[in-house]
């Protein structure tokens, strides 16, 4: 069954009347259907070319449609987005190819783009400070690590967030707003809420990273910066599946090499002149969290103790439990232990499995039961180039040799966590 979402501005005719349809408000604040801290033309940040805008748009209507179509027992959808387009021709072309070629490797669902001619009258455009680079930051381990590893340039930087309903996410992103600014002079943060106002169907969102990306890469070009700047560990990234039936879409790749290498295409197909970049690649969960242990900034420890890396966020369910709370057993949480046991840093994040007892506690470990499997099951067989070619497309430039490496360090950071 095919679900269609059409994605225009507040007050546009619908060009497809059978989608359900998402309107975009002129300004930051809410329609019926979507909640969004910027506005349809997308100025707030400067004159940002129609192609970032218009990517921006799809990437919106993307994630929009990811979390309102429920994902059937075969996994795969069928989705298609009707988008207002500054330049809809252009996306006749290989730029809406590749887009949705990114789309389908990330989610693993069929996706079709009809561009509509959008009518965008001229608007007041407020001129930014100029950046050399922008940097996303999501109030997880890995993004806190990179800032804090750039840092001694943090005044030439734009950090871009995004924040949905969740309040887990905020909680850790007002934290961290509030350690940086203590600490980092001149630090400058972007948090944006864009989010349908229905209640999702589908709890993963792994549009989300493309969303990320096109908000950042909007505001690249409004502030003429010339890098996003990606900060995620190698290991995390490549996602090698635990088990064979989790391969596939089913591991995440929202920063693998391959979605890199796409995204990178896709703005140059689009001439942005913006390079996508992950300065952390090839280092583990643990590497990353040592680079930024090792910077001048004080209080490290307290900083990375209130990030946010799980991927359940069930502790409210729990009697003693806290919905804010990483829960220490699943495998993100997992990784980001092993990153602290192997960078050698004290770890005082407030895990759930530390916290709740009795019966609680005995709930918890049976929730996580096919993660710890899983994760059992994988470290016990080694890995090898073979594994890599099949786990996912990779670019022709990558070393497979150096990945290897790579992975070998990152699993030896699982297999150092006591596990219950």
């Amino acid at each position: 069954m095919m679900t269609a979402v059409e994605l225009l501005p507040s007050g546009a005719t619908t060009a497809n009347p059978a989608a359900q349809q998402i309107a975009w408000s002129p300004d930051p604040g809410s329609t019926d259907t979507l909640k969004s801290d910027i506005g349809w033309y997308v100025d707030g940040f400067g004159a940002v070319a129609d192609e970032a805008v218009d990517l921006l748009r799809i990437a919106v209507a993307a994630y929009v449609t990811d979390r309102l179509a429920p994902r059937p027992t075969h996994f795969s959808r069928d989705l298609h987005l009707t988008v207002h387009l500054r330049r809809p021709d252009l996306w006749l072309s290989d730029p809406g190819r590749t887009v949705m070629d990114i789309l389908a490797w990330l989610t693993g669902d069929t996706w079709e783009l009809t561009p509509v001619q959008s009518v965008d009258p001229p608007g007041q455009v407020q001129v930014p400070v100029e950046r050399r680079d922008v940097m996303l930051l999501s109030g997880g381990l890995d993004s806190f690590s990179g800032a804090v590893d750039h840092a001694a340039s943090a005044a030439h930087r734009l950090h871009v967030g995004h924040r949905d309903a969740s309040t887990a996410v905020r909680h850790a992103q007002n934290l961290a707003e509030a350690w940086f600014c203590h600490r980092v002079p001149m630090f400058s943060w972007t948090r944006l809420q864009i989010t349908q106002t229905a209640a999702k169907r589908e709890p993963s969102t792994r549009t989300r990273s493309l969303l990320f990306m096109a908000l950042a890469i909007a505001a690249a070009s409004g502030t003429s910066a010339r890098e996003v700047i990606v900060p995620e560990n190698g290991f995390t990234s490549i996602n090698l599946p635990l088990q064979a039936s989790r391969g596939g879409a089913l591991s995440t790749k929202s920063t693998h090499p391959w979605t890199f290498y796409q995204v990178q295409r896709l703005t140059n197909e689009l001439s942005l002149n913006i390079a996508i970049h992950n300065p952390y690649a090839m280092l583990t969960k643990g590497e990353l969290v040592r680079k930024a242990a090792d910077s001048d900034l004080p209080g490290i420890q307290e900083g990375a103790a209130r990030t946010l890396s799980c991927s359940k966020l069930d502790g409210g369910r729990l009697t003693g439990g806290n919905a804010t709370h990483n829960c220490g057993l699943c495998i993100a949480c997992i990784v980001r232990r092993g990153a602290f046991i192997a960078a050698g840093v004290a770890d005082d994040t407030p895990y759930l499995i530390n916290e709740v007892t009795g019966e609680a506690r005995t709930t918890l470990i049976a929730r996580r039961r096919s993660d710890l499997i899983a994760l059992k099951e994988a470290l016990a067989s080694p890995v090898d180039e073979v594994d890599l070619i099949a786990s996912a497309a990779w670019p022709a430039d990558i070393d497979l040799d150096e990945v290897l490496s790579l992975c070998e360090r990152g699993r030896k950071e699982l297999s150092d966590v006591p596990l219950p």
